[in-house]
C-alpha cells in the first residue's frame, strides 16, 4: 500500500505472499530545488568534497611525475632487465582494487600488522602505528596506495609518449653538446605534452571517482577523515546508519558535485589556454 505523510515522506507498507511479517518503506525525498540546498549547506558533504580532491591533488602532483621518472628510467636501452622492472611495476593495476584494500588494511594493522612489527623491531616507532585509525593519517595513507596502486598504468602511458620521439632528434641534441638532462629539458618534455595533457584528463577523472579503495581500506573512516564523494553519495543513498535511505539527496549531491568539478575544470582549462598563448606572444 502506498500511502503520503506530509510532502516530503512517502511510506510503502505491504505483507509478502508467503510469509507473516509486513515490511514497511519510507522515502525521503523532498524537491529537486530544496535537495540541492541541503546538499550545499551540509558540512559533510564538503568534507568529502575537500578530501576527494586533496585525493586527486596527490595523484596529480605526485603519481604523474613520479611516473614519468620511471618512465624515462625504464625507457632507457642500456638498462638491463628493463622488461621485468617494468612488469613488477605494472603487477600493482592487475590486482583487484578490493583485493589490495584488504590486504593493505592486514598490512598495516596496530594489532600485530606486518608493517607495524618492522617498524618496532627496527626502532623507528615506540609504538604501533595506527595508520588507518588516525584522522591525520588515513588519508595519506589510502593517497600512498592509491599512487602505488595505479603508478604502472600512469607508467605505460609515459612510455609510450617516450618510444614515440623520433630517436633522430635525440642524436641531433648529443651532436650539439647536450648533456642528459637538457635532453629531456628541451627535447622530451616538449613532444610529451600532448600525452602529458591526455594523462592528467585520465587521472583527474579516474581520482575524483575513487571510491573501492576508500571503501575497503576505511568506509570513509575515522570521523569521516577519508570520506569522498563516492561513499558520501553510497552512505547516504543505500545505508540506513543514521536516517533512512535517500536517493534523491544522494543523486542531488552526484550532480552538484559534477557541476562544480565541471567549473573548475573550465577555469584550469581556460588558464593554461590564456598563458599559452601569452607565452606564444612573447
Amino acid at each position: 500500500m502506498l500511502s503520503r505523510s506530509g510532502d516530503d515522506t512517502i511510506l510503502v507498507s505491504g505483507r509478502q505472499p508467503s510469509e507473516s511479517c509486513t515490511f514497511d518503506l519510507v522515502v525521503v525525498g523532498g524537491g529537486l530545488a530544496e535537495n540541492f540546498f541541503q546538499v550545499a549547506r551540509a558540512p559533510l558533504f564538503w568534507d568529502a568534497f575537500r578530501n576527494t580532491w586533496l585525493y586527486t591533488a596527490g595523484m596529480l602532483l605526485v603519481q604523474v611525475p613520479l611516473a614519468l621518472v620511471l618512465a624515462v628510467v625504464l625507457n632507457r636501452p642500456t638498462l638491463r632487465g628493463r622488461v621485468v622492472y617494468r612488469t613488477l611495476f605494472f603487477l600493482p593495476v592487475v590486482a583487484t582494487t578490493a583485493v589490495i584494500g584488504v590486504v593493505m588494511v592486514i598490512l598495516l594493522s596496530p594489532a600485530g600488522g606486518p608493517v607495524n612489527n618492522l617498524l618496532l623491531e627496527a626502532g623507528l616507532v615506540r609504538r604501533p602505528v595506527n595508520f588507518l585509525g588516525a584522522a591525520s593519517l588515513a588519508l595519506p595513507t589510502v593517497v600512498a596506495i592509491g599512487i602505488w596502486k595505479g603508478l604502472g598504468t600512469v607508467m605505460i602511458y609515459w612510455l609510450a609518449g617516450l618510444q614515440s620521439v623520433p630517436g633522430e632528434l635525440y642524436d641531433a641534441a648529443r651532436i650539439d653538446g647536450a648533456n642528459s638532462a637538457q635532453v629531456l629539458r628541451f627535447v622530451t618534455l616538449p613532444l610529451l605534452r600532448p600525452v602529458a595533457l591526455t594523462i592528467v584528463a585520465l587521472t583527474l577523472v579516474w581520482s575524483l571517482n575513487v571510491f573501492e579503495l576508500v571503501q575497503v581500506m576505511t568506509s570513509g573512516g575515522p570521523g569521516n577523515a577519508t570520506d569522498v564523494i563516492a561513499t558520501y553519495i553510497y552512505r547516504v543513498a543505500f545505508t540506513v546508519e543514521d536516517t533512512v535511505p535517500r536517493m534523491g539527496y544522494a543523486s542531488a549531491a552526484g550532480v552538484f558535485f559534477g557541476l562544480t568539478n565541471l567549473v573548475i575544470v573550465l577555469v584550469q582549462f581556460l588558464s593554461v589556454r590564456a598563458a599559452g598563448r601569452s607565452r606564444r606572444s612573447v
